[in-house]
């Protein structure tokens, strides 16, 4: 039985992953609508709800320019876009999303906000 959109480290469709500088594994968890956020143990850490559509890939990539020097700030680029009925929806479009997130490794609990750049 799929996870529910409720249910940490639980997924429905889990269709991308990513390891971020901080050796945090992100999971596009695609029809639950989240990316979820790991340790490399697979502690679970968040689950980030703030994409437009369902995510279906994940590509992590450098500091942002943003967040000053006092905290780094990592990127991950988040390809989504609807499933099932919605595909089929007049006007459906792709979307690709960076997300900004804390890249404190001697923190590696704490993301921060999900936040769409």
């Amino acid at each position: 039985m799929p996870g529910a959109p409720n249910d940490p480290g639980k997924f429905h469709i889990p269709h991308g992953v990513a390891i971020d500088a901080c050796d945090r594994v992100w999971v596009a968890d695609r029809m639950n609508n989240r990316t979820q956020v790991f340790t490399l143990s697979g502690k679970w850490l968040a689950s980030w709800t703030c994409m437009a559509e369902p995510p279906y890939g994940l590509r992590m990539f450098g500091e942002s320019k943003e967040g000053g020097g006092v905290v780094p700030r990592g990127q991950v680029l988040v390809t989504g876009g609807g499933s099932g009925a919605a595909v089929d929806r007049p006007g459906f479009v792709n979307r690709l999303e960076v997300l900004s997130f804390n890249q404190d490794c001697d923190n590696v609990a704490v993301l921060g906000d999900c936040s769409v750049e």
